[in-house]
């Protein structure tokens, strides 16, 4: 039926011009809002503005609205609620707004099959939405308690051991990981830049080649984007040759590092896969990298993908920028850190054979038996405590731009402040032009493409936005007119030796992936050619066959997510206070 011809919906769009629209919603979630009563005998405007929040939320990356947030004398509850709240509207008393709700054609309880789903708590959830959150949390509850084969805590202790004494010191957070995942059915590790993830992933899949490398055992890596994939892969390559100098990992690495999409099955642009709860996923543990980029929707098809008896660890950092998509997963599950319950901490004493104190359970954290399937990696091997590094991770984490400020005004080694307007572009340029100078050295020198691509690799401009004066493309244009200007780059054209570039959307075809890096060259025959390397080989493109690429001598914070730069520059302004 085309309700755009229906006498009800042109009632429906009368009724609701009489509405008021909650600030902080968009013009979608308004048609949004009114597309739904059109299948209500009585619009209302409780209904009419419920259905226009759980919309914007997921504008916002949040996987459903709280009402209670909204219905309180003074409209809102929390920084989150302010933003939508509008002078003119007025949220009315909880009682009433679920009363209304629960009497409404187009919202239902959990498990019924209607638009909008209202929870026992006053949440309200968009019905894909609470359908994905409902089979993450039911199965992901479920392999918290899942039987698999254990290692015996003897043996773990043992080869834990023998690590060490190859060289390799792992901190208690890490040998808690590494036991984890040989327990225990669902391991989440959680842990910021430098705290040694790669190496756990090492050690588990060293340990598991070792205790579990019976024949036809298969592990898979994988990770939300191809660059993060191939990244995994490069780390894992250096990581194996102090931990695993047998090659026992060999034994049971099915394949190289997979995106998601394409371990599933996925047809390109399409949200159905090849894999699901009929047909599993053909491995016997699944190792999944930058786990906090999985959104909702993703990970729930991961989940349901997973065979019985099989074993997942999710890694990632939960301080890292949000999943661009609806509903951040790991966040939720790793919640303020590791809290053991007795028994877990007990299992994990006799693996590691370091104490491991139970924590209570505190309010808002994930409960028994999940809490004992997270390990939160709190130890730094990258920069120390009292580094300007760490004292701004921290400002930004707490969300204190003036604290922000103060750290990079600050006397540290690591870090610096270099001013504002006049001074600050010009020093800017300074620091950017000598950045890249090793880059610009090899380029004139003929270096080999890998050598030019580790140069270029060495220092990198991060901008907070993509527009605007400080933005990705004005830093991009300004970059490469000052070592154009200074002689490190051939005149403008559209492709030129010396372009620094990368791939933003995945081409099966040419095996590349979304923020893969490459550097436009001669060949061996001059003729301009794009090299790119990935898994310790290099490839090279005509630059022709390239038609989703951008300019990278800066890029945005978020597409240098799981990156690693010795150096960087940071334009960052005053007016970028609500975006730290």
């Amino acid at each position: 039926m085309n309700f755009s011809d229906t006498d009800q919906e042109k009632a429906a769009t009368e009724s609701r011009e009489e509405f008021i629209l909650p600030s902080g919603c968009s013009d979608f979630d308004r048609r949004f809002a009114a597309t739904l009563q059109a299948f209500e005998n009585q619009p209302r405007p409780e209904v009419f503005a419920a259905a226009a929040l759980a919309s914007a939320a997921t504008a916002q990356g949040r996987i459903c609205v709280a009402l209670a947030e909204f219905a309180e004398e003074r409209g809102w509850v929390g920084p989150e609620a302010e933003l939508l709240v509008a002078e003119r509207w007025q949220a009315p008393p909880l009682d009433h707004w679920t009363k209304v709700l629960r009497e409404s054609d187009v919202v239902g309880e959990p498990g019924s099959f209607h638009p909008l789903i209202l929870d026992a708590e006053g949440r309200l959830y968009l019905q894909r939405y609470w359908r994905y959150e409902h089979q993450l949390a039911s199965r992901l509850h479920e392999m918290s308690r899942g039987e698999v084969p254990r290692v015996a805590t003897a043996d773990i202790l043992q080869s834990l051991t023998e690590i060490e004494e190859r060289g390799m010191q792992l901190a208690v957070g890490q040998r808690a990981a590494v036991a984890t995942a040989l327990l225990r059915q669902l391991t989440v590790i959680a842990g910021g830049a430098g705290t040694g993830k790669t190496t756990i992933v090492a050690c588990i899949l060293r340990l598991m080649g070792e205790h579990c490398g019976s024949p036809g055992f298969r592990v898979r890596l994988a990770a939300p984007t191809g660059k993060a994939a191939n990244r995994l892969a490069e780390q894992l390559h250096h990581a194996r040759n102090t931990i695993d100098p047998d090659g026992r990992i060999d034994t049971i690495l099915d394949q190289e590092p997979a995106t998601l999409h394409r371990l599933l099955g996925g047809a390109p642009n399409g949200v159905h896969f090849r894999h699901d709860r009929q047909n599993p996923l053909p491995l016997d543990v699944l190792v999944v990298d930058e786990s906090s980029m999985v959104d909702a929707a993703l990970m729930a098809k991961v989940v349901e993908a997973m065979p019985a008896q099989s074993r997942l660890i999710l890694v990632g950092d939960p301080e890292q920028l949000p999943p661009v998509e609806v509903g951040s997963v790991f966040g939720e599950l790793v919640g303020d850190g590791a809290n053991f319950s007795a028994a877990g901490a007990n299992l994990l004493e006799e693996a590691t054979g370091v104490p491991v104190p139970p924590v209570p359970r505190q309010p808002g954290r994930p409960g028994a038996p999940v809490r004992d399937c997270v390990i939160l990696l709190d130890e730094s091997f990258r920069f120390s405590t009292d580094s300007g590094i760490a004292a701004l991770a921290n400002a930004l984490r707490e969300g204190n731009a003036p604290r922000t400020f103060a750290v990079l005004d600050g006397d540290y080694a690591d870090i610096e402040g270099i001013g504002d307007g006049e001074q600050m572009d010009a020093e800017a340029r300074r620091r950017i032009r000598r950045g890249y100078q090793p880059f610009v050295e090899a380029l004139a020198a003929g270096a080999d493409p890998r050598d030019v691509l580790q140069a270029a690799a060495d220092f990198r401009v991060l901008a907070v936005r993509r527009e605007g004066a400080h933005g990705v493309v004005a830093l991009n244009e300004m970059i490469e007119g000052e070592l154009r200007a200074h002689g490190g780059l051939p005149p403008a054209a559209p492709w030129y030796a010396g372009r620094l570039v990368m791939v933003t959307r995945n081409n099966r075809t040419l095996r590349l992936f979304n923020g893969d890096i490459g550097v436009a060259l001669p060949d061996a025959d001059g003729r301009l050619k794009v090299f790119f390397e990935g898994s310790g080989q290099l490839r090279q493109v005509a630059p022709g066959r390239l038609s989703h690429v951008e300019t990278v001598f800066a890029m945005t914070v978020h597409k240098s997510q799981g990156s690693e730069y010795p150096a960087v520059v940071i334009p960052v302004m005053t007016q970028h206070y609500a975006m730290l």
